[in-house]
């Protein structure tokens, strides 16, 4: 890990409450104030896939209307932003795909529908007297 070193200017009154609480709780003033960084900053796990699949599903999109010709309604499996299989049954395209891409982390599959994204629909309950 890498240390950096900063300088930061606060006000007084706040300076002598860390000051305080680091005498109270027997520690550095720059190991409290790291702590308290790092509990309002965790840390991020960003998924090294995520773009990855970012580009299967923007290549889907881009795809779409060919696709559409070519599968309708049937499950397809975009690797690089090419189709690798497809099928009618879900289940039985990724069985296909795990037998022949064990290793590969990103594979999209989807079902082509007439449009390429189906708008999400939200029922919120109400209460009726």
């Amino acid at each position: 890990m890498t240390i950096k070193t900063i300088t930061l200017t606060i006000p007084n009154e706040l300076y002598q409450q860390i000051t305080q609480v680091a005498q109270t709780t027997n520690r550095l003033i720059h190991e409290l104030l790291t702590e308290t960084i790092e509990r309002a900053f965790p840390r991020v796990h960003i998924n090294p896939n995520r773009q990855a699949m970012e580009q299967e599903v923007t290549a889907f999109e881009s795809l779409h209307a060919t696709l559409w010709q070519q599968y309708p309604h049937q499950y397809v499996a975009l690797h690089q932003g090419k189709v690798i299989d497809h099928d009618p049954k879900q289940l039985a395209l990724i069985e296909r795909i795990d037998q022949a891409y064990p290793q590969t982390a990103v594979i999209l599959i989807r079902q082509l529908q007439p449009q390429p994204l189906q708008p999400l629909r939200f029922r919120s309950p109400r209460w009726v007297k």
